[in-house]
């Protein structure tokens, strides 16, 4: 282990730190002096005093690098070192395999002189590791949530056996699973483990990790749901971590003159790609000293950027050590880049959310962003990965490139991502991140957790899997009734039966949705093809997103022409070439917060500088500024944009704005979305009387349904019927009290 991960060196024990330190059993104790670790960190000794002098469930919140996972594992594993086997002891979930598999290794170490077993379990482990934990289950257990699912299914018989005893959860990365229906699964899967405790146990407690959490009543909630103030907060101060920040904006005229010098050629590409080339020309001369994080929003400029810089840093003499890194490729391409960060020398990585979490790669010198971040979650996050060690700065560069689109002038030139990415900068220096509240309706989990307990039970009655699910699980807003039209809808499709006895048991279908792989998992995979070169396969790309035979491609970094698809063997054959074609993944970037809208309409009206931001930036943010004051936008909230054009501002978040949408379609009205306002092909009169229109309509949740977008289908939407579809999307994106409150603020302003 890398001690900087962890506690700090050096520096003399204080009473409090050894009075912590006494408290570790001296197996444990023992380890820390054969580490070098000379002293504790206030973070740890707090962890340490509340796990082992309370019984409460706990959540830490905690910077990057700040030595969370050993706060909660010192105590952890020093009240389970004299344990009998007979059960898994503690249980680690993560959110990825490469995080089961980096934390592992620390947890292996720390138990070097402890009888205290440590298993991991997913996908990639052998079935003899996993065969051993079954026969002799005891000491700590890693695993995903996935993996804990594929037991439930496959090793009913052993559940009593492996988690009767079960003492503690320790949940890291747990803002991961706040919000989501990957947050409903594992919730729900810890909820059936309760079941499974040994009759006069207290039952287990749980430990929350996470440095991206701002409100940390949800995540308390998520811990202990039947009484939140229960869960014990431990919040350290700030360590006052220097901070290097710096935004950088480009030009339009890098489109109509590419890059002077290198040729026509580049004239000829897809203008996606073009402007991209000036942020790849920074990034080369930014990234010139230490290893390197890169996001990016989309896969595919990830992609495209590591194979520019490549292509820019040749004829510089520079090395060419760029590598990339996301869930399309190939699990030896992600691991190879993993291993190569960890190693001396001056890497830049391109990568998505994959590497937002805390896998170990080293020590990161800058990390940059590619436009203006998703949330100000995932930039805190991202952030986080660099300056790790004592004493060195975080750095932080985001680079907005020129938008490419064809909305009206007014729009472009306020530069929305320019100013999305100011706003989100300013909301994370303030220490502001987007709340994480859980799904509100999720069929879908429900779903596949319905499915789920009838094949570990073998067969139950309704009502005991509502009782298990909704009344104790976290699926306690559906409600009796409409559990009821869920398991009639799922019986109507074959999905389960009732048999002779008044039992719920799997239909044929339901049998061949649960025989499957791909039940174990919550979250939506798209199918796809893979990607293979002389037989290696690099990754794969989306099936509904496939590239032309005889078009180019950057894939792993590198150019290649299509040769062949073949949907017959589920490939895509490609081979080296000279010219490079933007690739097309699926997915999107989720919703955005009101708060983030609210927070560019205060950089626009204001007149406060920021030293952050280039020449460039700069002087797009003047002119933003100078846009909204002329045409008045941060005070009106109809803005004409032509003769029979207008645009009202509605400075709201996604799900509002949705609703609103769904309002004005239900009611004929012609508009579409515009990020911080909604445009409507009409005057200011007519677009005045359309909110009057929709204010004084009477309109419910489940008829807006009709008219709304969703970003994404959850997996299992394709078992449900259409009302069922409507009431899960009423209830999770129709805001209709939102809705409401903007559209008397925009008539009243």
């Amino acid at each position: 282990m890398d001690p900087n991960d962890g506690p700090s060196l050096g520096g003399t024990h204080e009473a409090r730190d050894r009075r912590a330190f006494e408290l570790l059993d001296p197996g444990i104790q023992r380890q820390l002096y054969r580490m070098g670790w000379t002293a504790l960190r206030r973070l740890q000794i707090d962890a340490i005093e509340t796990i082992t002098g309370t019984d409460q469930d706990i959540l830490i919140m905690a910077e990057t690098a700040s030595g969370k996972t050993e706060a909660a594992f010192l105590p952890i594993l020093s009240l389970l070192a004299t344990e009998a086997s007979g059960s898994i002891r503690a249980l680690y979930v993560g959110p990825l395999r490469a995080l089961i598999n980096d934390q592992f290794l620390r947890m292996e170490e720390l138990c070097t002189f402890l009888d205290l077993p440590v298993f991991k379990w997913h996908g990639e482990v052998s079935q003899t590791v996993k065969h051993r934990c079954i026969r002799n289950p005891a000491g700590v257990l890693l695993i995903t949530p996935e993996s804990i699912e594929s037991i439930f299914i496959n090793q009913s018989a052993h559940l009593g056996r492996l988690f009767g005893g079960l003492r503690f959860v320790v949940i890291d990365e747990l803002h991961a699973f706040l919000g989501n229906e990957r947050g409903m699964h594992l919730a729900s899967l810890l909820t059936r483990i309760h079941t499974f405790q040994i009759q006069g146990e207290h039952g287990f407690r749980e430990v929350g990790l996470s440095a991206t959490i701002g409100d940390p009543e949800p995540a308390k909630a998520f811990l202990h749901p039947d009484d939140p103030t229960q869960v014990a907060l431990i919040q350290p101060r700030g360590e006052g971590k220097e901070l290097h920040l710096e935004v950088h904006a480009y030009d339009r005229s890098v489109l109509e003159n590419p890059d002077p010098g290198e040729g026509p050629k580049s004239r000829q590409e897809d203008v996606r790609i073009t402007r991209l080339r000036p942020v790849a020309h920074d990034i080369v001369r930014h990234c010139g000293g230490g290893s390197n994080l890169v996001f990016a929003n989309r896969k595919a400029d990830v992609e495209v950027l590591c194979d520019l810089c490549t292509e820019f840093a040749a004829p510089q003499g520079l090395p060419q050590n760029y590598l990339v890194h996301h869930g399309s490729l190939s699990r030896d391409i992600r691991e190879t880049a993993e291993e190569l960060m960890k190693g001396s020398g001056q890497r830049t990585t391109f990568c998505s959310s994959t590497l937002e979490l805390g896998i170990d790669i080293g020590s990161i010198r800058l990390v940059g962003q590619v436009g203006a971040p998703w949330t100000v979650a995932s930039l805190k996050q991202r952030l986080g990965r660099s300056g790790r060690h004592e004493g060195e700065p975080r750095r932080l560069s985001i680079y907005v490139p020129y938008p490419v689109g064809d909305e009206p002038e007014l729009l472009q030139r306020l530069s929305y991502d320019l100013i999305a990415a100011i706003a989100s900068t300013e909301l994370l220096l303030e220490g502001w991140v987007e709340p994480m509240y859980p799904p509100a309706c999720d069929l879908s989990t429900l779903t596949q957790q319905i499915l789920s307990v009838i094949v570990e039970k073998g067969g139950v009655r309704t009502e005991a899997i509502y009782d298990l699910l909704c009344r104790k699980g976290p699926f306690r807003g559906i409600e009796a009734s409409l559990f009821a039209k869920l398991m009639r809808a799922l019986g109507g499709k074959d999905i389960l039966e009732q048999d002779p006895a008044g039992e719920i048991i799997l239909g044929l279908e339901g049998e061949k949705i649960v025989e499957s792989l791909d039940f174990y998992g919550v979250f939506n995979a798209s199918k796809e093809v893979k990607v293979v070169h002389e037989g290696r396969v690099l990754g794969a790309l989306p099936v509904l997103v496939l590239p032309k035979v005889n078009s180019f491609i950057v894939f792993a970094g590198r150019k290649w022409k299509v040769l062949s698809v073949d949907l017959g063997e589920w490939e895509i054959e490609v081979e080296p070439s000279v010219s490079r074609g933007r690739p097309k993944f699926a997915g999107y970037g989720g919703g955005v917060h009101p708060r983030l809208r609210q927070k560019m309409r205060e950089v626009l009206s204001s007149r406060a500088t920021y030293a952050y931001l280039d020449a460039m930036a700069g002087q797009f943010l003047s002119t933003a500024r100078e846009v909204a004051r002329e045409a008045d936008l941060c005070k009106e909230r109809f803005v004409a944009l032509g003769a029979n054009s207008t645009l009202a501002m509605t400075w709201t978040g996604s799900d509002i704005q949705k609703t609103l949408l769904a309002m004005l379609g239900l009611t004929d009205i012609n508009c579409h979305d515009a990020a911080i306002g909604i445009l409507f092909p009409g005057s200011i009169a007519e677009v005045r009387e359309a909110f009057a229109s929709i204010k004084g309509h009477s309109f419910s949740p489940e008829g807006l349904t009709e008219c709304v977008e969703r970003d994404a289908d959850r997996k299992f939407d394709y078992l449900l019927d259409e009302d069922l579809l409507r009431v899960m999307i009423s209830r999770e994106i129709i805001d209709l009290d939102g809705a409401k409150r903007v559209c008397e603020q925009i008539l009243s302003e």
